[in-house]
């Protein structure tokens, strides 16, 4: 059940007791390349699949760009996604523990998460397949791109409530650009990370490695990432281009265990977690005669990781486990241009997933038929898919129709349709809306893990429908940007974890409605203002609780001013209204308080080359928690320095 207190009994209770598959057009395709970068993330809305102009489609997308990104000196992507609208970012507060993304009520594990193009959500995991934010470091990243709503017809199973898609940055100049900055700031942070980029002949390069260590940022914990990522173009023929990318990984973290009350109510016994990650993509553009283009696209995705919990008293007990996950895709899209108003899509992938699984759980004695229980399983699944799209503008009218089919290995076809629309009334005015359907499938751990500690082979398909309706209004010449997106998504078949049966089953459902409003305001040339503000309500008709983390308001301003050339301000605040939580180790509350946070970011160009960077998080000290007893840090800051070789190697 999304959110709700059984959610988090499901999730620890199962412990205790019992290539994400894309459409052909949506693997490893970027947006196109980018016009001159905006002062700040621009509030746009456009479907980040397909290189077509963004005010021809329908989709509910926010861009923060390279400028954007610079800008805010953040050190990870979870960092940026706070200030989007309809997104919600979860954090224990600890540099070493998970920080995930609610998009439009949907449970964090709802959303797909890429970096170009290669899925990163693991199956194999306890949630389902959320994807730890704060471990993608910001350094490599060029552009991300949050698609929001039922996107199955675009990227298969997993992508219920939206998608991340993280863009990396690729060289421009024939010149190459080399930079390196080091940084260090409260709670022991040390990091770095140096990259050089540029072009030779008709290719393209980008090779940059991140580094960062951090301890005691909440409570006791330890955080540890080396981050080594690529990005190479280079022609293959007349006609034939091929892009590929890269990104090796390595974690090591301390943290406190979900549930566990954090730093305040727990225990204080820690978690330990070592993980490895590898992804490759692939992606061969041809064109053998104007108006028909080719791709063939394949990716892989690797993670690897060891993890020793602690207990957590009275329900779950300690394990350890080791846990390994890999998967290929690969598929082949062809696009043809019927006339000038019109476009039509066609293609075919295939999907091939492995997960392993190898653990013990020391059960207490209360709970012992035995000492220890295997969690151990082993499981692979293959998915083909074929999918066709048509895109037609009929003067103002764009529209978007087409259909996906997915065939699961022993399961029945799941089918994906959308519908998009896009009016424009004037010059300054358009209308949109889409409707669509999305499906995922049973994570690996609820279907896989032994009897004894619930897993369900038999377990169904979650869904999702939504209907979102927007307007796009531009004022002043286009000074003043207002986009407004009502929604309505029914989630079906939820995975929830009943007591009674001891199992996973398919049971719940959750109606989630809202409103997103984002705001975009250049007064003058040196300033930038943006808003956003999400309302949203959703409820189980099988509980009378409201849902866990799921504030009813929400939202942020950003201010950025460069007073004068070589100094650049940006002012962030952002607030969330209470929240429902549940920790076991605290059964007497049941509420988050609502907060604010005030932070800011600055640069200063000490000379083209050289440039100081400094950021202060919660300037006033506020008491933050997303989760009960787990704090987000009081007032800290960071300062560093960033030296660059080559044309605009200052990034501005």
């Amino acid at each position: 059940m999304i959110g709700t207190p059984m959610r988090t009994f499901c999730v620890v209770g199962g412990l205790c007791c019992g290539l994400v598959l894309m459409a052909a057009p949506a693997m490893g395709r970027p947006v196109q390349d980018d016009p001159a970068p905006a002062q700040e993330a621009s509030v746009e809305e456009s479907v980040i699949v397909h290189a077509r102009a963004l005010d021809s489609v329908a989709a509910s997308v926010t861009v923060i760009d390279q400028e954007a990104i610079e800008a805010a000196n953040a050190r990870t992507v979870a960092e940026l996604l706070e200030y989007v609208a309809g997104a919600r970012v979860l954090s224990s507060g600890s540099r070493g523990g998970p920080t995930t993304i609610q998009l439009r009520g949907g449970d964090p594990n709802f959303v797909l998460v890429l970096l170009d193009g290669v899925p990163l959500n693991d199956p194999t995991d306890v949630e389902g397949g959320a994807v730890n934010l704060s471990s993608l470091p910001i350094s490599s990243v060029q552009r991300i791109e949050v698609a929001r709503g039922p996107l199955s017809y675009f990227y298969g199973s997993t992508a219920l409530s939206g998608v991340v898609n993280i863009v990396t940055r690729r060289g421009s100049t024939a010149k190459p650009q080399a930079r390196a900055t080091l940084e260090g700031g409260s709670h022991a942070l040390l990091r770095g990370d140096a990259s050089v980029a540029g072009t030779s002949g008709d290719g393209d390069y980008y090779l940059g490695f991140d580094w960062e260590r951090q301890d005691g940022h909440v409570g006791d914990d330890e955080f540890r990432q080396a981050n080594l990522q690529g990005s190479f173009s280079l022609p293959v023929a007349e006609s034939a281009r091929l892009q590929l990318s890269t990104r090796l990984a390595r974690l090591n973290s301390v943290d406190y265990p979900e549930s566990s009350g954090g730093p305040i109510y727990g225990s204080g016994e820690l978690r330990h977690t070592e993980a490895t990650e590898l992804s490759l993509g692939a992606d061969l553009h041809w064109e053998p005669s104007d108006g028909w283009r080719n791709r063939l696209l394949a990716t892989y995705y690797r993670r690897d990781q060891e993890r020793d919990s602690p207990a957590v008293f009275p329900l779950v007990p300690s394990s350890v486990e080791d846990t390994s996950y890999w998967r290929m895709r690969a598929g082949w899209l062809s696009t043809w241009d019927l006339s000038g108003s019109a476009q039509l899509s066609a293609g075919i992938d295939v999907d091939h997933e492995n997960g392993i699984n190898v653990s013990t759980l020391f059960l207490p004695p209360f709970l012992r038929r035995r000492a220890l229980v295997a969690g151990d399983y082993a499981l692979s699944r293959t998915t083909p898919g074929v999918y066709a799209e048509s895109v037609t503008s009929l003067g103002r009218l764009s529209l978007e129709a087409g259909i996906r089919a997915d065939f699961p290995q022993e399961q029945g076809a799941e089918w994906s349709p959308r519908f998009g629309a896009r009016y424009v009334l004037g010059g300054s005015t358009s209308l949109r809306g889409t409707v669509s359907r999305a499906f995922k499938l049973p994570s690996f751990f609820a279907l896989a893990s032994p009897a004894q500690l619930g897993g369900n082979p038999e377990l169904r398909p979650e869904t999702s429908v939504g209907v979102d309706i927007g307007l796009d209004q531009k004022f002043a010449d286009g000074a003043l940007a207002v986009g407004l997106t009502a929604f309505w998504i029914r989630y079906e078949d939820l995975i929830d974890f009943d007591f009674e049966r001891f199992q996973n089953v398919n049971r719940d459902e959750v109606k989630s409605r809202g409103a997103e409003l984002s705001v975009r305001w250049d007064p003058e040339e040196r300033v930038t203002v943006l808003a956003d503000v999400t309302y949203q309500d959703a409820q189980s008709p099988d509980t009378d609780q409201p849902l866990r983390n799921l504030p009813k308001w929400s939202g942020s301003v950003r201010l950025a001013y460069r007073p004068v050339g070589p100094l650049q301000l940006r002012l962030e605040a952002s607030f969330a209204s209470e929240s429902f939580d549940v920790q076991i180790a605290v059964p007497d509350r049941t509420t988050v308080d609502g907060y604010g946070v005030v932070d800011l970011a600055a640069s200063w160009e000490l000379a083209p080359a050289w440039e100081i960077l400094a950021r202060v998080d919660n300037l006033t000290d506020a008491d933050v928690q997303h989760f009960i007893g787990f704090p987000q840090p009081g007032t800290s800051a960071r300062i560093g320095l960033r030296h660059g070789i080559g044309p605009k190697a200052s990034t501005r």
